[in-house]
């Protein structure tokens, strides 16, 4: 009896204890990618983790031909909207964010405001580390000067900060999708480089 309940207990350990990442031949490759290659450090938590809950963050890695690792972030923010974030790259230095937004917020008269949206995502920011901050700012500072001049902005395109010439400040939306709950999905790259 006490064989079986030995044998279940390091059976049971065995299979909930976590693959390590060194025992791991790609997430090796990618650390070995990105310490050989990559200019830029090692990514790290940029929330604040005292102003959002369920927060989470683990360091990834890429599954393609050159494979590399990235920090992977999540949390719940206010009223049941959340955010994930990829901190990215290698030569340059990017947020790729994923928010799930309410549509009081960025909405008038049940459509789409991008202004409000705007605001939004620089009401955001307070999330936000104060080093991180300022990056993730600027990137929306981008969008906000295309904004200001035409009064619009388009998902799939992108909007270099002005005056970043020498190391392009961007902003793109991937998506602005309004979902079946009401709320809207945005996702959208924020980055700069070549470093």
């Amino acid at each position: 009896m006490r064989k079986i309940l030995l044998l279940t207990a390091l059976f049971t350990a065995f299979i909930h204890s976590p693959v390590l990442a060194k025992d791991n031949p790609q997430y090796t490759k990618a650390k070995q990618n990105f310490e050989k290659e990559c200019v830029r450090g090692l990514a790290t938590p940029v929330l604040l983790k005292n102003k959002v809950q369920k927060h989470s963050f683990q360091i990834q890695y890429t599954t393609d031909d050159f494979p590399l690792i990235y920090g992977l972030e999540t949390a719940q923010l206010e009223n049941g909207q959340s955010i994930r974030l990829e901190n990215v790259g290698c030569e340059s230095y990017g947020f790729d964010i994923q928010l799930i937004l309410n549509a009081q917020n960025i909405e008038k008269n049940h459509k789409l405001c991008q202004s409000c949206l705007i605001q939004e995502l620089k009401r955001i920011a307070v999330y936000f580390q104060t080093d991180d901050r300022g990056f993730y700012l600027y990137g929306i500072k981008a969008l906000e000067q295309q904004f200001s001049k035409y009064k619009t902005f388009k998902v799939n395109a992108e909007y270099q900060l002005k005056g970043s010439e020498e190391m392009p400040q961007t902003f793109s939306f991937g998506k602005i999708t309004k979902q079946k709950n009401g709320q809207y999905l945005v996702s959208f790259l924020n980055s700069v480089g070549p470093l």
